[in-house]
């Protein structure tokens, strides 16, 4: 089985795009049914791997720092 989890997003859409067309008979063989049931399963295995993953655009976004409060200024 293949770590997921070192494939960057750009290569699970990738292998989702292989894997529908094939499903979808977009290759030039079809899919016997086994082949079909393993190629649904590696599909939801990159859907939830890509699922769990943080965007992109958001890592590099650090969470707001709440500043310390203000102490008060003596009258």
């Amino acid at each position: 089985m293949m770590d997921l989890s070192t494939l960057t997003i750009r290569e699970i859409f990738a292998q989702l795009t292989i894997i529908e067309d094939a499903l979808q008979g977009r290759t030039e063989q079809r899919p016997s049914a086994s082949r079909r049931r393993l190629l649904e399963q590696q599909q939801d295995r990159l859907c939830q791997e890509l699922r769990s993953r943080v965007p992109e655009d958001l890592r590099s976004t650090e969470p707001p720092r709440k500043s310390p409060p203000v102490p008060p200024v003596p009258a």
